[in-house]
């Protein structure tokens, strides 16, 4: 397992040390020996692996204190780089359009969230929902097929309201949206002057609708379905549903799909939670390693890594097997059936 983590990241860590010319800045002479590549696979096993700090120093001959000063003095922009350098080449090896049904045939789906994270880092951010924490919030745009991948990652402190991310997350994900993509979010991103602007930018979109939101029934369509007209002028369509006898009401501006479908691409939104499921559950990203905030992004970054990694051996396997059951194997020392032309082909890319 350490010879394919190392094997996915090394190439990915010597472009991104070569571009940043980051080798040795900042760290003591003795941890030069673990340049990027070797600091990232020795993280990415742990992770995987469920090691805490102290074990992962000693399983790779280095002390605890020198692995921690490693993780909080290396730049995190730099495994930030290493995050996106592999993911692009995963997005070209994975076939995602085989997974399709019939909502992604008509429609590629992104969801945007975000997820929080606790720390002892005084000022990272007071939690303002339910008890007030110290915490980060991870920001993430995501394809929303059946099979979750995340395309962007915006860490902040806590109380930096999702809405101010929204715009930063949509620049970025643009090179994914084209005439049939649409966006779904949740009220954290309800903005009427935002779906004005994803309207005028002809990106299709799904929210929910605020309670008591002020609006003016214009054409009513069906007994489901009305075009409503809200007070800056913007008119959408409004899509009243009962699931599990319970009234859901969501907004968009596609107008020629039936109702369900509707219903169908908000609940997509639910499929990036699986990213923060594996992240928080299986990969344990809430065990934080640091109390330095550039370590502690680090290791958000070197858990998102640790995910495209699981994804890449998931992918590579002969036989089907969820995220959970690869690192349960490896936790208990499994072999994996790695079939190597995926992995070659990957690492041609």
């Amino acid at each position: 397992m350490d010879e394919n983590v190392n094997k996915i990241l090394k190439k990915h860590c010597n472009k991104i040390s070569k571009e940043s010319k980051v080798e040795g800045i900042g760290i003591d002479s003795y941890s030069r020996k673990f340049n990027l590549s070797a600091h990232l696979s020795i993280l990415a096993t742990g992770i995987i692996k469920k090691n805490d700090l102290t074990d992962i120093a000693y399983n790779n001959g280095i002390s605890k204190s020198q692995l921690s000063k490693l993780n909080n003095k290396r730049p995190y922009s730099i495994f930030e780089k290493v995050f996106y350098s592999i993911l692009r080449p995963f997005i070209k090896a994975h076939r995602y359009d085989i997974y399709h049904d019939y909502i992604d045939r008509l429609y590629s789906v992104l969801a945007i969230d975000s997820t929080f994270i606790e720390t002892m880092v005084k000022g990272s951010g007071i939690y303002q929902r339910g008890e007030r924490r110290n915490g980060i919030k991870i920001h993430t745009a995501a394809i929303a097929s059946p099979y979750p991948l995340p395309l962007k990652a915006i860490i902040t402190p806590a109380n930096v309201h999702d809405s101010k991310v929204f715009d930063d997350l949509l620049e970025y994900i643009n090179e994914y949206i084209s005439g049939n993509t649409v966006l779904t979010f949740d009220l954290g991103y309800y903005n009427l002057g935002r779906f004005m602007e994803l309207k005028e930018k002809g990106i299709n979109f799904v929210s929910r609708i605020k309670k008591n939101a002020d609006y003016t029934v214009i054409k009513e369509e069906t007994f489901n379905s009305k075009i409503v007209r809200f007070r800056n002028g913007l008119e959408l369509r409004l899509v009243s549903l009962d699931i599990n006898n319970r009234k859901r009401e969501y907004i968009t501006d596609i107008l020629d799909l039936p109702e369900i479908y509707i219903y169908y691409i908000y609940m997509r939104r639910w499929v990036i939670e699986k990213i923060f499921e594996n992240m928080k559950r299986i990969l344990k990203i809430t065990h934080l390693i640091s109390r330095d905030l550039n370590g502690i992004i680090n290791q958000v970054f070197a858990t998102l890594i640790s995910y495209i990694v699981l994804l890449i051996l998931q992918s590579s396997m002969n036989i089907y097997h969820t995220p959970a059951e690869i690192v349960r194997s490896i936790r208990n020392s499994k072999e994996l059936d790695i079939g190597h032309d995926y992995m070659s082909n990957f690492n041609k890319i």
